[in-house]
């Protein structure tokens, strides 16, 4: 992987952005090559150890993290009740923190792991107004829509599996060329109710907001999965100033994650 990268996330109304503070491409576009419809079935996870079944559960709050193994429950966290995600487990490194329970990061860093129920796509991440786009539910009709979203970079979709649960992995970044301050506004994009231009890739449901990019260069690593009868986007974001070994950490975290049958 010869980009690196950065984190935001919106979760309601609070938007983490660049060293995870609150505030307001390259390459053609790649074809997905493996047929669309279900994807492929998961392998059965082994039983939780008598300490995992046991770890603390991340609330809506937000908090620091000791290096250790964490409960995440995204159903709980979504207020309508309309959420079956499976809960799971995931291992944070020392100095990391929970904002909201589906954002993690290491505090004051341009990185971080955000859990999405995609809803809609934006076909036009800055002349977004009117051009959000529902896919289908499987996993594969979100991965069709993202590689075509003009300018994004997206590397090709491979398959992939996290914590027994079978999907699509791929990349996709923010134009190097795409002028943004450093609250991420981006002055040539639509302007919002609240008198903001950002730069918007898609709204979630449940627990989470609308996902804003922050800066260019931007970089997203999305494992899309196929979670029983929900879909779940893990988004492991960075910025261009992230060396190796912070998305090394970022992966790291994505393959300790571990669901749970309930």
């Amino acid at each position: 992987m010869g980009r690196r990268a950065g984190v935001v996330a919106v979760i309601g109304a609070v938007v983490v952005v660049g060293a995870l503070s609150a505030c307001a491409q390259e390459g053609a576009e790649a074809a997905l090559t493996v047929p669309t419809g279900a994807a492929p079935k998961a392998r059965a996870t082994t039983p939780p150890t008598a300490a995992e079944a046991t770890a603390p559960t991340l609330g809506r709050g937000t908090a620091p993290l000791a290096a250790g193994t964490y409960r995440v429950d995204l159903a709980a966290l979504d207020e309508s009740g309309a959420s079956t995600h499976p809960p799971f487990l995931v291992t944070v490194p020392d100095g990391w923190t929970s904002r909201g329970g589906s954002v993690l990061g290491p505090k004051d860093s341009t990185l971080a792991v955000a859990f999405w129920d995609v809803e809609a796509v934006f076909t036009d991440p800055c002349r977004w107004m009117g051009t959000d786009v529902e896919p289908g539910p499987g996993v594969d009709d979100l991965v069709h829509l993202l590689v075509t979203i003009p300018s994004r970079g997206q590397s090709a979709p491979r398959p992939v599996e996290v914590g027994g649960r079978s999907g699509r992995y791929l990349e996709w970044s923010v134009p190097t060329d795409l002028r943004m301050t450093a609250t991420g506004q981006a002055p040539a994009c639509d302007e919002d109710a609240n008198g903001n231009h950002p730069y918007k890739s898609w709204t979630g449901k449940g627990w989470a907001g609308t996902r804003f990019q922050q800066g260019p260069g931007q970089l997203d690593q999305l494992w899309i999965l196929d979670v029983g009868d929900e879909r779940l986007v893990i988004d492991a974001m960075s910025m261009p100033e992230n060396t190796m070994e912070e998305l090394a950490t970022l992966t790291e975290v994505v393959e300790s994650i571990r669901f749970l049958d309930e």
